[in-house]
């Protein structure tokens, strides 16, 4: 009986063990935020459904869309109250995109290095645009890609809202009142098959939960141009245990950046 191993049996057993490190990292990357403390809901909200991102860029013409949003409720204590809105958001974002559940699809992306994202509301020339995303060392910091920032080639900065105060007034009244802050990711093209939003939220509500921010993703894709629905069906599913894990890993890097903030 011939005991060696060949070369397919070598690469079969490496590749067994990259995935089997890769999904022992991602559990880990992805524990903090656990499935039960998060909703998951196949809607969106209002104010995604009547933004100019779905009427002007994704889904102008109302056609059949998949729609499915997720959120969870994230202590901030009070070391932290002071972390403007723009500086969690960025932690959202460099979760998602940064993360290990998204390292895959990153490297395909950065070997295949494609142009699949095109919006005819948004500057196309090169010259126009910020200089893209290749490395997710572009997402450190607490400051969000500038508008219209191409990310891996797929995804782009669409348009971004911050509930910023801009005086101590502001900021003291701000802790008592509702305000969200959010920034749309789009990826597709307007003009062909495929396009969809990802938008990254953080809400407050200072009379209600005060001592908490609640870490808010909704999606939305479509074909743009036929109204038909996206097939196959089972790719939803697939979806949406995706999406399950990217949040997961994002809302982690939240509280990372929220437990940085020292007494």
């Amino acid at each position: 009986m011939n005991s060696q191993l060949t070369p397919t049996r070598l690469v079969s057993a490496g590749v067994v063990l990259l995935l089997t490190k890769h999904v022992i990292t991602v559990y880990f990357k992805m524990a903090p935020a656990p499935r039960r403390r998060i909703t998951e809901v196949d809607s969106i909200p209002d104010s995604l459904n009547d933004s100019a991102t779905r009427k002007t860029m994704i889904n102008p013409h109302g056609h059949t869309a998949l729609v499915d949003s997720r959120f969870m409720d994230v202590d901030v204590p009070p070391a932290a109250q002071g972390l403007k809105d723009e500086a969690l958001l960025a932690a959202f974002v460099r979760g998602f995109f940064g993360g290990r559940v998204f390292a895959p699809e990153r490297a395909l992306l950065r070997l295949a290095r494609p142009d699949l994202v095109k919006f005819t509301a948004i500057p196309s020339t090169s010259s126009s645009l910020p200089p893209p995303i290749w490395d997710i060392e572009r997402f450190e910091g607490d400051v969000l890609p500038p508008l219209y920032t191409i990310l891996f080639g797929a995804f782009q900065v669409a348009h971004v809202e911050l509930a910023e105060p801009s005086s101590s007034v502001a900021a003291k009244k701000k802790k008592t009142e509702a305000s969200s802050s959010y920034v749309d990711i789009v990826f597709g093209s307007d003009t062909a098959q495929f396009a969809g939003v990802h938008r990254f939220t953080i809400l407050r509500d200072g009379s209600k939960r005060p001592d908490s921010i609640r870490v808010y993703i909704s999606h939305m894709s479509c074909n743009p141009t036929v109204d038909k629905p996206l097939k196959p069906d089972i790719l939803f599913s697939l979806h949406k245990a995706y999406a399950m894990w990217l949040f997961r890993e994002a809302v982690a890097e939240v509280m990372r950046r929220i437990r940085a903030e020292k007494p």
